[in-house]
């Protein structure tokens, strides 16, 4: 499988897609390249749903939980003990799986993994300074 993309941003963080499909335009113009399809694949979370009629019966509501692809702990581990990477991006299901795991246990693996920041509500545009953890 094919590396993480990593770019460096105008700060000098150097910045890390794990699995995402989509590009990500951070404010100083700086574009983090989409992971190739397989690594997409290779890291997709489970969605598991549970399914219930609505309170007055017009719909179906539906509670989802993610687990995480085996490969993919053992990917964010070595991804996170790459020295090249200061912070890996993943999707926020994913980081709430790696919570649920004691995955961020990791001493690495808590120090780099992140979610985006966007600046602004509606704006497709990323912090380069700002990620949730």
């Amino acid at each position: 499988m094919e590396p993480m993309p990593i770019v460096t941003l105008t700060n000098g963080i150097r910045i890390g897609n794990h699995s995402s499909p989509h590009t990500f335009t951070f404010e100083d113009g700086t574009v983090l390249p989409a992971c190739s399809d397989e690594r997409a694949l290779a890291h997709k979370l489970k969605a598991i749903e549970s399914r219930a009629p609505s309170p007055c019966g017009r719909w179906t509501d539906i509670e989802l939980d993610f687990a995480l692809p085996a490969a993919s702990y053992v990917s964010i581990r070595e991804d996170a003990a790459n020295t090249d990477v200061d912070v890996i991006l993943v999707a926020l299901p994913m980081l709430i799986c790696l919570r649920e795991s004691d995955w961020l246990s990791d001493e690495n693996v808590r120090r780099k993994v992140r979610c985006i920041r966007r600046t602004d509500r509606t704006g497709n545009v990323i912090h380069i300074d700002r990620f949730c953890i």
